[in-house]
């Protein structure tokens, strides 16, 4: 129990710390959302660091939780072993690394759509358990099944 005390308090300080220096980190990554269309509301350049700061604190979980209490890791995330884990974490960690780039380089939506569509379809023929087979509302007794077709949607 007092491990995971501490373990929270080193996130707590960690993310004080990244905060208080986020515009300093931002210069130093040169990522910003610079007010170029009307649509932006903002007047100065303003830092794009909240994604990577929710990453670094899904990292520090899932490696505290991987190393400490790997049962829980599991269970939190609903996976009952170890490799569709790994699989979800690469696809997860694929998409925040193309966004980010997307940030930093502004590859246009059509390009993003086209790469993450890409990679899903690859993860979920990769990983096939990951593929939804049906939708269940237990509340209104009605089951949606997809059969093949969610492989490719």
């Amino acid at each position: 129990m007092n491990d995971i005390i501490i373990f929270f308090i080193i996130i707590l300080v960690s993310n004080g710390i990244i905060l208080l220096k986020i515009d300093n980190l931002s210069k130093i990554l040169n990522i910003f959302d610079y007010p170029k269309s009307k649509r932006k509301i903002h007047i100065t350049p303003t830092p794009l660091l909240g994604g990577p700061i929710i990453f670094f604190n899904l990292v520090l979980f899932v490696f505290y939780f991987l190393f400490y209490e790997n049962t829980i890791l599991l269970k939190s995330f609903n996976f009952t072993e170890y490799k569709p884990f790994i699989y979800f974490l690469i696809a997860i960690s694929t998409i925040f690394i193309i966004g980010l780039y997307d940030d930093k380089f502004e590859i246009g939506p059509i390009k993003r759509i086209i790469l993450i569509s890409i990679f899903i379809i690859l993860f979920l023929i990769i990983d096939s358990t990951s593929v939804l087979n049906n939708i269940n509302f237990p509340f209104t007794k009605i089951n949606i099944e997809f059969n093949l077709g969610s492989k490719l949607f």
